[in-house]
């Protein structure tokens, strides 16, 4: 996220202050809107009051969450921390995201969409005819899949990271179908995911109620090449096609998306300050 500038500050009602920017990029930001201006709000706190905060919560033991499902550890933490705003600006950090997550989590976040180059004359169309399958349900030919790097999944898709050109290829039973510079990823993951804060809950079921100890937290910077590199050949990171032929015959394409384990997101990091 980009933040040109500072605008202002406010004072919420638990005593936090925020500072108001003027954002370049607030597709995962808080922000209001006045006029044709966007603001985006961003916490204002230090490393040790943030970790006293999370030591408080920390305390709290196992609290029940305050919305059903996987939103529910995020919720219940923004309710908990007193504030919506997911944004925190920390000195000498910079602007950090925060993020809460489950402790050993398989669950997948996006960390972003882009679209990697194709094989020549290979239209997002052609690129389902050939490599896409009839999906009965739906009666419609569909590319829905997840590919690692670890092995060929069911559909024969794997990825494999060729270091000569340092370049993320995208393979079909042997054939190379589309690559992606690994410098265009970086540049991505820099702008959208460069700092985090990230919250660790422990996790329990009464009933049909979960309950979250959130009971260790990370700051998280300088994701690194080299641990990109390793998470993609791990399996943690993967790539997905969505896609598929409407009824008009012509493709809708949802947009290719990264995604990462979320108890993996730490493995990106070179950067790494224990806050509790």
């Amino acid at each position: 996220m980009y933040l040109k500038h500072l605008l202002g500050c406010i004072l919420s009602k638990n005593g936090f202050r925020i500072n108001i920017y003027l954002s370049e990029d607030y597709s995962n930001s808080s922000f209001v809107t006045r006029g044709d201006v966007r603001l985006t709000s961003v916490i204002e706190m230090t490393t040790k009051e943030l970790a006293r905060k999370i030591e408080a919560i920390k305390a709290l033991g196992f609290v029940r969450s305050a919305r059903k499902g996987p939103t529910g550890i995020g919720h219940t933490f923004e309710g908990l921390m007193g504030y919506s705003e997911n944004n925190i600006s920390v000195p000498d950090w910079g602007v950090v995201e925060l993020k809460t997550t489950r402790k050993n989590s398989d669950n997948l976040i996006t960390l972003f969409s882009k679209v990697p180059k194709r094989r020549k004359g290979l239209t997002p169309k052609l690129l389902v005819e050939k490599y896409g399958y009839w999906d009965e349900r739906k009666q419609r030919q569909a590319l829905y899949t997840s590919i690692n790097g670890t092995k060929p999944n069911s559909l024969g898709w794997i990825l494999k990271i060729d270091e000569k050109e340092n370049t993320l290829k995208i393979f079909h039973n042997g054939t190379e179908v589309a690559y992606q510079p690994l410098k265009e990823l970086e540049s991505i993951i820099d702008r959208k995911v460069n700092n985090l804060a990230l919250v660790l809950a422990d996790t329990k079921t009464k009933g049909k109620d979960e309950f979250f100890h959130y009971n260790e937290a990370w700051l998280l910077a300088n994701p690194e090449s080299e641990n990109l590199i390793g998470l993609i050949r791990g399996g943690y990171l993967i790539f997905d096609w969505r896609m598929h032929i409407k009824s008009t015959g012509r493709a809708r394409d949802h947009g290719p998306g990264y995604r990462i384990k979320e108890s993996s997101l730490p493995k990106l990091y070179s950067e790494k300050v224990k806050l509790v």
